[in-house]
């Protein structure tokens, strides 16, 4: 949880600096996003790989969702952090305990 709201280029733009990676440079159509994640379904139960995208994962990319947080920040002093203080973090984690292990 962070206190941003992004979109999903916009957040993938984020991520990708961090990693001091090329952010994506063109957006695909959710149709294709959707035929995509099932055909990456198909394709994982043929080989017993893990999916990379499913068909869920894909519809998410295609919707806004918007949470209020001012409730828990007035009833439960709850402060979140940036967005780019949690991506950071997220990334360092992973760097250190995911892929350390490959």
């Amino acid at each position: 949880l962070s206190a941003g709201s992004v979109n999903y280029l916009e957040f993938f733009t984020r991520v990708a600096t961090q990693w001091k990676k090329r952010p994506p440079s063109f957006r695909i159509p959710g149709g294709w996003v959707q035929l995509f994640g099932m055909a990456e379904e198909i394709r994982c139960r043929l080989t017993g790989a893990e999916p990379l995208v499913t068909r869920h994962s894909a519809a998410m990319t295609v919707r806004n969702f918007r949470y209020d947080t001012s409730k828990a920040t007035r009833l439960l002093n709850i402060h979140y952090r940036s967005l780019d203080e949690t991506i950071g973090r997220c990334c360092t984690e992973y760097a250190e305990h995911v892929n350390g292990n490959k």
